[in-house]
């Protein structure tokens, strides 16, 4: 099985937080978020969030959700600022990772100071075995995430995100219409169960597929 952060999309997949480890919450105005977190933290104190405000907050903004999330709590705070090294000048005091800003930080094998984790998309960013590298570095959390590959490729997302030993951005499974090449056999709030038998399956439809 490979743990998993969930994805929490307002009115449009149902959560049940009492059940769910990792959350990842995409922050657009702040008031709903800090209410929506309030209301979580209430149903599931041990609840990890993981929040990411698409580089649109100010330092402020930042310095607001840092005082109202009990640090237990905040996993890290991803790509927050429009502009990543001019806000961290003026407030770095949280757990950051980095998904949109890791390009270059990933050439220069250089990140801020308060670097926690980093979102790694291979097919965005790293080979598969360039992923597995950052992974065995140790140096960092690698979170292996999902470009919206194909169920094949999710497959492999799924097995690097063991060998990582983290709650993988793999929630996008939910999206694919049930298929026979599907890699996940079942899914709980927190894991994907692959099917054990999966490369056979894949390899018997695309010989059926190809008659």
């Amino acid at each position: 099985m490979t743990p998993i952060n969930r994805l929490f999309v307002p009115n449009f997949f149902e959560l049940n937080p009492e059940k769910i480890n990792t959350l990842k919450i995409k922050i657009v105005r702040l008031k709903p978020a800090l209410s929506l977190i309030q209301k979580l933290l209430k149903q599931n104190p041990r609840l990890k969030l993981r929040l990411d405000p698409n580089r649109s907050m100010q330092p402020g903004q930042i310095k607001q959700i840092v005082k109202y999330i009990p640090e237990k709590n905040l996993d890290y705070i991803e790509d927050p600022y429009p502009n990543l090294h001019a806000g961290l000048a003026k407030f770095n005091q949280f757990p950051l990772a980095l998904d949109k800003e890791l390009a270059h930080g990933l050439r220069e094998e250089s990140f801020p100071k308060n670097t926690l984790a980093l979102v790694i998309k291979p097919s965005r960013d790293l080979s598969l075995s360039g992923a597995i590298a950052w992974i065995l570095k140790k140096k960092y959390k690698i979170i292996i995430s999902s470009a919206y590959e194909t169920p094949v490729g999710l497959w492999s997302l799924a097995h690097l995100s063991r060998i990582a030993h983290t709650a993988g951005g793999l929630d996008v499974q939910k999206i694919f219409c049930p298929t026979k090449i599907i890699p996940f056999h079942r899914t709980s709030h927190n894991y994907l169960y692959i099917k054990k038998n999966y490369q056979k399956e894949v390899a018997k439809t695309l010989v059926l597929n190809l008659k």
